[in-house]
């Protein structure tokens, strides 16, 4: 592959500017009749901001007069604090749409709850009249191996084992806990978010799923695991969550097709009304 020259008019630097060291290849051209022509460049293994970014191939979108108007990661891995994202198994078709994997999971050591967690979104990019690319979700699975009764009675048991002055209060603040798994627009007007809670005191436990709607409120929920003696469970589930309305989703997030959630031995579709449905 050629090399750029890093004076070429064809590339604004700004969002590589810090890729240590900064070499670009010249991937390929497409052009679009009566449209932006899109440009694919190379990068080698580099360093952002401290952290390893793989071999790197980009789409750059430019103006007829040959001005970037927008870009993005046909194949990367990338890392942050937290988590690995990756792009990958991108496809070009002949109308300068371009289909992509992204995926987002945790770093090795960062999650004590799911570390072989994985949130897989198949997107379409479509470059629109301003040479900006615009997303259409086609699919979003979250996989997670854990998320069965066994794997669960596991993740208790390990929460207890940590280091000896420490418990699952300690380590969790608090005998409750939840985040946020993921969320999904299915319109403009309505965003879910999927969420996991996890509750252990004096030995009654409970791990759920649950789906929190436009109104803060809770729509469905899915019990993966529940030992339960003396707690009784209206008592420790989890609990709508007071607040604002979510903000309308942008017209480029839209999920157009499904989302589900794999665990080690289910498949849960998640409805657009916000209930879980067991495939």
């Amino acid at each position: 592959m050629k090399r750029v020259c890093r004076l070429t008019p064809w590339l604004a630097y700004k969002e590589v500017i810090d890729f240590d060291p900064l070499d670009i290849y010249h991937y390929g051209k497409i052009i679009l009749p009566g449209k932006s022509f899109l440009l694919l460049y190379a990068y080698n293994k580099s360093l952002l901001n401290g952290e390893m970014q793989d071999t790197t191939v980009q789409l750059v979108a430019c103006s007829p007069d040959g001005k970037e108007t927008d870009r993005i990661n046909l194949y990367t891995t990338t890392h942050d604090e937290d988590y690995v994202f990756r792009s990958y198994d991108a496809v070009n078709h002949e109308d300068g749409s371009a289909t992509v994997n992204e995926t987002a999971s945790p770093e090795e050591g960062s999650s004590i709850l799911d570390p072989k967690s994985k949130l897989l979104r198949k997107i379409t990019y479509h470059v629109d009249g301003n040479g900006k690319f615009r997303a259409a979700i086609n699919e979003m699975t979250y996989t997670s191996p854990s998320f069965s009764a066994e794997g669960i009675r596991r993740a208790f048991h390990t929460f207890l084992k940590m280091e000896s002055e420490e418990s699952f209060e300690e380590v969790i603040q608090g005998p409750d806990f939840n985040t946020m798994l993921f969320d999904a627009s299915f319109s403009v007007s309505n965003k879910i978010e999927v969420w996991v809670h996890f509750y252990q005191n004096n030995g009654a436990q409970l791990a759920e799923l649950y789906i929190i709607g436009a109104d803060k409120k809770i729509t469905d929920r899915y019990v993966m695991y529940k030992n339960l003696s003396e707690a009784d469970f209206q008592l420790v589930c989890a609990r709508d969550e007071p607040g604002q309305r979510h903000d309308n989703a942008a017209a480029s997030s839209i999920l157009s097709g499904s989302a589900k959630i794999l665990t080690e031995d289910k498949t849960l579709q998640i409805t657009p009304e916000g209930k879980f449905r067991e495939q």
